[in-house]
């Protein structure tokens, strides 16, 4: 809806400021107040339709379109981002300190998106598993060279203001590019596709990794896959293709991180991590004090009376 407006916008548009206490102004500062940002981006098409194109709101409801399914919402946020800051920057309000209040609002979507991208890979739920599962490295690829033409336009078009913007605009960016390493190579995928030997075949023979259960993990089901066919071609004497093998597996361990593996075991851990971490943090610096010391001691020798105790 929002790259539509934009793309709408006449040449001839000039930018327009909301007057303090004007209706308008009023009804963003209460949408945003109740969180409700799809009533924003109503707000936003509204005033569209009158010529008026606030950079708080047009954020607002880019941001509205983001939730649900952050991810998928990604290229058309980047594309929305191209168009603002190429064909429709001209008619963008207020007036008056318009890059201040670009690099505000703008920095302020760019942080919530980062924010709900953690939120999801740390509840490791259905909807982060169907974008390990529903996305191809060459589609993510293309969404992140969207991103390119919003950070080679900032620097011209907010001067001094784009620093806070550019770096929101990097840690998107480069917490992208981490999640794109945990979905599966296309030479992965095709091992699973081409693999000859099935299941059943492979579950009835002694193995090792039969006492293996599946945590939804397709890091982990990869990795059980692999070990299972090299203890077959072992069994078959197939020591080159074993030695195959063992080069990817080698490889796997070596850069092994144990929240892709088994993120059902870590999520829990990461909501509390989350949810107390002032707490913790400012705990942290205590490293040096008697009190540490103590429970550390009494933590590393007996777990059930450490957590028993009284502080």
């Amino acid at each position: 809806m929002i790259k539509d407006l934009l793309l709408s916008i006449d040449e001839t548009v000039e930018p327009t400021s909301l007057e303090i206490g004007s209706d308008e102004l009023n009804s963003m500062r209460s949408l945003v107040d109740a969180l409700d940002y799809h009533g924003i981006l109503d707000l936003a098409m509204e005033l569209g339709e009158k010529g008026i194109f606030d950079i708080r709101i047009i954020t607002y409801g880019l941001y509205a379109e983001t939730l649900g399914d952050t991810l998928g919402s990604l290229s058309n946020l980047f594309e929305s981002l191209n168009i603002l800051f190429d064909s429709a920057w001209h008619a963008i309000g207020p007036a008056e300190r318009r890059e201040k209040y670009a690099k505000t609002s703008l920095s302020w979507l760019l942080k919530q998106v980062v924010v709900d991208f953690q939120t999801t890979e740390l509840e490791a739920g259905p909807q982060w598993q169907s974008w390990i599962s529903n996305y191809t490295h060459s589609d993510l690829q293309a969404i992140l060279e969207g991103s390119t033409n919003p950070r080679t336009a900032l620097p011209d078009l907010l001067g001094e203001e784009s620093g806070p913007v550019l770096e929101k605009l990097t840690e998107l960016t480069n917490w992208f590019k981490d999640f794109i390493k945990q979905v599966p190579l296309p030479q992965e995928e095709a091992f699973l596709e081409t693999e000859e030997v099935s299941q059943e075949s492979l579950s009835e023979s002694p193995s090792s990794t039969g006492t293996f259960a599946s945590s939804g993990s397709l890091h982990l089901d990869l990795l059980v896959q692999k070990i299972k066919v090299f203890e077959q071609v072992v069994d078959n004497g197939d020591l080159l293709k074993a030695a195959i093998v063992v080069a990817d597996i080698n490889s796997i361990l070596e850069n092994f991180d144990p929240k892709l593996y088994f993120p059902a075991i870590f999520s829990n851990y990461y909501y509390l991590l989350v949810s107390h971490i002032n707490t913790i943090t400012d705990a942290l610096d205590m490293q040096d004090s008697p009190q540490w010391v103590v429970l550390s001691n009494l933590y590393h020798v007996d777990k059930d009376l450490f957590v028993k105790i009284t502080l």
